[in-house]
């Protein structure tokens, strides 16, 4: 059996980075995007600011899971829908 070469870690290596680089661009979407929709859904539906307990959870997992869809649907196109330079 064969070992891994340098070529093989080295492609690893970047494939990892590439990874890490695009969960760091998630993350800050979602740090940054978060807040704002909270505030913007209570400016627009006041009644939501007076929630209960299950109120804020389900407002909670509406709101991350619409984020990661347009996470993914942003990084579909920053991805493949780019002009060439």
């Amino acid at each position: 059996m064969a070992g891994i070469s340098e070529d093989d870690l080295r492609e690893l290596d970047e494939a990892y980075e590439a990874a890490m680089d695009e969960q760091r661009k998630i993350n800050a979407f979602e740090d940054e995007l978060t807040p704002f929709v909270k505030k913007l859904i209570v400016k627009i539906y006041p009644e939501t600011f007076h929630l209960e307990s299950e109120g804020y959870k389900a407002l909670d997992s509406a709101i991350w899971r619409n984020i990661d869809r347009l996470i993914t649907d942003v990084n579909h196109i920053a991805n493949t829908l780019v002009e060439e330079k």
